[in-house]
C-alpha cells in the first residue's frame, strides 16, 4: 500500500523512501516471528506539503516469518 494522497492535508506531493542510518536499515520484527528469518524493510512516505509521515512494511513477509 503506497500513499498517493496525504490523509492529513490531501496533497498529492508524496515522496517515497525508507528510514535509515549510515550503518543499518530498520526492519519490522513481529513478537511472534520465528528465529533467524530476515524481517521485511520498513518503507516510508512523506507529504512534501505538510510533512505527514506514513510507515508500512510487507505484510505477506511478516506472515511468512511467523510460520
Amino acid at each position: 500500500m503506497e500513499m498517493s494522497e496525504c490523509p492529513k492535508c490531501g496533497s498529492r506531493e508524496i515522496d517515497r523512501g525508507r528510514i535509515t542510518s549510515s550503518s543499518w536499515q530498520p526492519r519490522y520484527i513481529s513478537d511472534k516471528q520465528k528465529a533467524l528469518k530476515i524481517p521485511p524493510k520498513v518503507i516510508s512516505c512523506v507529504c512534501l506539503h505538510c510533512g505527514y509521515v506514513e510507515l508500512y512494511t510487507d505484510a505477506e513477509k511478516v506472515r511468512e516469518n511467523r510460520k
